[in-house]
């Protein structure tokens, strides 16, 4: 793996522990998750950045102070008015939506400047470059609605995606035009999110795979069970099946359920 595919599952793992814990965490843990990466400063803050994206909560981490909208945006009397991705959105994804709205809405020319100071390493210009892209994050992640992810999965996604393509600015030549830095940053994020859902699409595709032999499984353990009058042993209903001890052992092994097969030794003809 990676360090890029290692970082967003680290990411997935801390958010994921946060959530177990009525979505909140504190700095030592996040400093155990990524105890190999030896975060720097910077490195915590484009974290907590994504965790609070995310409405997660950091003990022990103080945010510097949102930068107040430059006064020569010419937009700044309008205000944001996120795009709906679904009408059954939830509550917490409307609580998101309407909390991007409390972030200064970044200017053309606020955004060039920002990516300038960021080629040299300026974390608290990678801060503000991630808060007013996250309302791209949701435009992005509208156009991959109705694909088998949620909108919150989506932009969970989206926002992974744009903290990790904001990490590798500094890679890109210096020479780079501004807007071919932003538009590497949106096609990473898009490319994230289409990985993400053929993943999702993977799995449901295995999960009904494995479902439909489970199904088979019980429909046969109690078809045996009323012919034999007692529960049917795994090679029983292996040879009823036709299929091997181990297959039939394996997909009860993802069962929820704990699933009883008989001991009986079956003897010639029990069938």
């Amino acid at each position: 793996m990676n360090d890029i595919n290692k970082f967003q599952e680290l990411l997935k793992k801390t958010l994921e522990i946060a959530k177990n814990q009525k979505n909140r965490v504190d700095v030592p843990t996040i400093k155990d998750i990524f105890a190999e990466w030896e975060l720097s400063d910077s490195q915590l803050r484009e974290i907590s950045s994504y965790l609070a994206a995310n409405k997660i909560e950091v003990a022990g981490y103080v945010q510097p102070e949102k930068l107040k909208m430059e006064e020569n945006n010419p937009d700044k009397e309008k205000p944001y008015e996120p795009k709906k991705i679904n009408s059954k959105d939830s509550a917490y994804l409307k609580d998101y939506l309407e909390e991007l709205k409390g972030i200064a809405e970044g200017s053309r020319e606020e955004e060039i400047r920002l990516i300038h100071r960021m080629k040299q390493g300026d974390s608290t210009a990678k801060q503000r470059y991630i808060e007013i892209n996250l309302r791209k994050v949701v435009e992005i992640a509208g156009e991959y609605k109705n694909q088998g992810m949620t909108a919150e999965d989506l932009i969970q996604e989206g926002n992974m995606a744009l903290i990790q393509s904001i990490n590798e600015i500094d890679e890109l030549p210096a020479d780079n035009r501004i807007e071919e830095i932003q538009r590497q940053v949106y096609e990473t994020i898009r490319s994230h999110l289409a990985a993400s859902i053929r993943e999702q699409q993977e799995n449901d595709t295995m999960e009904n795979v494995i479902m439909e032999k489970m199904n088979r499984i019980y429909a046969a353990m109690k078809k045996l069970e009323n012919q034999l009058g007692r529960k049917a042993d795994i090679s029983e209903l292996a040879k009823y099946m036709k299929i091997t001890e181990d297959e039939i052992q394996d997909i009860l092994d993802l069962s929820a359920d704990t699933v009883k097969l008989g001991e009986h030794k079956p003897q010639e003809n029990a069938l």
